[in-house]
């Protein structure tokens, strides 16, 4: 069975995990946590077109995260908690992980305490501002933090969702230096990937956006 996910550059990621899932071994909530919201961010949060195999709810997938919102073992999995919080509307959920992330940051300790302080509270900020239609207030948490975003670790093409993420939010932003961030970022998308056709269509939209 072959799982076509034209996301992000994570079609060899999506399907070991959907390997995965038909054998006879057990998914981890991580597993699932990241198989489902990496479509489904990419559908809310980047608005790139998917196609995939995996297709549970976003209430589906905050089931099987509620129960982790004070874990803090590393922050790549906090910030796909804080997603299925926001996609199935679990306001209080959203609360009560940033209240339990920010008192980690404050009296925590260890590498991935440093993480979250440096990175990843902010990040979890971002997403909140942009699904709040508080687009220049996530490009602004970002943008500063962009090249540290490799220390919350996941594989290249996985942290690419940040980088998708912050040129849909410059994109939508009302700030004309975000619209100049967006335009960087793509052109230095193109020179690193010149045939990809999803950098093709950013550039198509951000020029269609701006020039409104």
């Amino acid at each position: 069975m072959r799982c076509q996910l034209h996301v992000m550059g994570l079609l060899q990621f999506s399907q070991a995990l959907l390997a995965a899932s038909v054998s006879s071994r057990p998914f981890s909530y991580v597993q699932f946590i990241l198989a489902v919201t990496h479509t489904k961010v990419a559908e809310n949060f980047t608005q790139e077109p998917t196609e995939h195999c995996i297709k549970p709810g976003w209430d589906e997938v905050y089931d099987h995260c509620k129960s982790h919102l004070h874990d803090h073992l590393l922050t790549f999995n906090d910030i796909h908690i804080l997603l299925s919080c926001l996609g199935s509307g679990q306001k209080e959920a959203v609360q009560e992980l940033m209240d339990s992330l920010q008192t980690f940051v404050k009296e925590g300790e260890g590498t991935n305490r440093d993480v979250a302080a440096d990175v990843g509270e902010a990040l979890c900020k971002a997403f909140i501002a942009y699904n709040d239609g508080d687009y220049a207030t996530a490009v602004d948490l970002v943008e500063p933090i962009r090249s540290k975003v490799i220390t919350i670790g996941g594989s290249h093409a996985q942290r690419d969702l940040f980088n998708l993420f912050l040129i849909q939010a410059a994109i939508k932003s009302p700030e004309v230096k975000h619209h100049k961030l967006a335009r960087a970022l793509l052109n230095e998308r193109k020179v690193g990937k010149p045939n990809a056709p999803m950098t093709d269509r950013l550039i198509a939209k951000a020029i269609e956006a701006h020039e409104k």
